[in-house]
């Protein structure tokens, strides 16, 4: 009788392990396939308005809160109430996904395990004055810790969207807006921003796409540098193709984007 015990919880305990998993990698696919839709549609935004959206309040609920999902400062500064600004670089300000400015349903805010993502920013590309002459280079640095090593797939990301995945370490919750607690784990800790601090907080340009350092670590990370989203959305006209400086030929040229006709700012000789 014992064994038979024994064999019926050693198979009740697998069924149980199997189920979890499927549940939590469900909620993985949920998570990706939601951030490829709102991806497109912050593409789509760029198109139409020249320039990326502002990242909307982390701390607004989604239950009775009007503006929850509306960007936070939008198309200057990006800063107020529940958006983050870095100590590190005034440029760079963390919040939640603008839904509303996305026209996207609430719940696209949220990853698979119904917590908000993060979105981070360069807030220069979310003024449309700016978007096509900032720097572009040496903005958010992504980083994949494999066996201790740090390999740093890119150093010129704009945006990125993390989904602090099935833990939910400093995620914060789409129904209260409070935030969970954060992690102790060095990589966890690395996403997590520190953003109970205020709206300026004590977080760098560094963000962890993959470890197999960590037992823990199940963020879900997505970024786009500049270059990419120009080229995935073909918005090469926000791209000025030379400065109003350069002379070619002996003439001063304007400002001018791609597909634009420029005219000699001095005369023909």
């Amino acid at each position: 009788m014992s064994i038979v015990l024994l064999i019926i919880s050693i198979l009740a305990s697998s069924a149980l392990s199997i189920s979890t998993n499927s549940i939590i990698n469900n909620k993985i696919k949920v998570t990706n396939d939601r951030i490829n839709q709102l991806y497109k549609a912050i593409g789509n935004f760029l198109v139409i308005n020249g320039r990326i959206p502002c990242p909307a309040s982390l701390i607004k609920n989604k239950i009775n809160d009007p503006n929850y999902g509306k960007e936070v400062g939008a198309g200057v500064n990006c800063t107020g109430s529940g958006v983050y600004q870095s100590t590190d670089n005034a440029n760079l300000v963390i919040g939640a996904i603008p839904v509303k400015e996305l026209g996207l349903a609430t719940e696209m805010g949220e990853d698979g395990f119904e917590s908000k993502f993060t979105y981070m920013i360069d807030k220069n590309f979310a003024n449309k004055s700016n978007f096509g002459i900032s720097e572009y280079e040496g903005i958010i640095t992504v980083i994949e810790k494999m066996g201790g090593t740090n390999q740093i797939s890119t150093s010129d990301a704009i945006l990125s969207i993390i989904s602090h995945g099935s833990n939910k370490f400093s995620a914060f919750s789409s129904k209260t807006g409070e935030q969970n607690i954060r992690s102790t784990d060095i990589d966890e800790m690395e996403n997590d921003s520190g953003l109970i601090s205020g709206e300026t907080s004590n977080f760098n340009n560094s963000i962890i796409s993959t470890s197999n350092n960590s037992d823990i670590f199940d963020d879900i990370l997505f970024y786009k540098t500049r270059n990419q989203l120009v080229q995935d959305f073909s918005a090469f006209n926000l791209i000025p193709c030379q400065a109003t400086t350069t002379t070619i030929s002996g003439f001063n040229w304007p400002l001018a984007n791609h597909g634009e006709i420029a005219q000699a700012t001095t005369g023909c000789s």
